[in-house]
């Protein structure tokens, strides 16, 4: 299980690098095993959901929010939630102001 949750959170630290808030976890389940079977990863063939779910409970900067029967990976939880909201600020700042998609 180790080297999923490593896995896991290395996709995670990407994403949010990206900026991305949010991701369905079908939508990740899916970029992580089409980057496996693409390019592996150590002995890693698969991530499968339940390994997800199990992985996530550990940590405390990332929510699952379930609603309209889907659920979404909220990547932004504890003192992350500050640093995404001071690259938004910054963004706003530089830019004059801020695209959620």
């Amino acid at each position: 299980m180790t080297d999923v949750c490593r896995y896991v959170r290395r996709w995670i630290n990407s994403l949010r690098k990206d900026e991305c808030i949010a991701i369905s976890v079908d939508e990740l389940l899916e970029l992580m095993n089409t980057y496996l079977k693409a390019v592996g990863y150590g002995n890693l063939e698969k991530v499968a959901e339940g390994d997800l779910k199990e992985c996530l409970k550990r940590s405390k900067t990332v929510e699952m929010v379930v609603k309209d029967g889907g659920e979404v990976l909220w990547l932004w939880g504890g003192r992350r939630r500050r640093e995404l909201f001071d690259m938004i600020i910054q963004k706003a700042v530089k830019d004059g102001k801020v695209y959620v998609v």
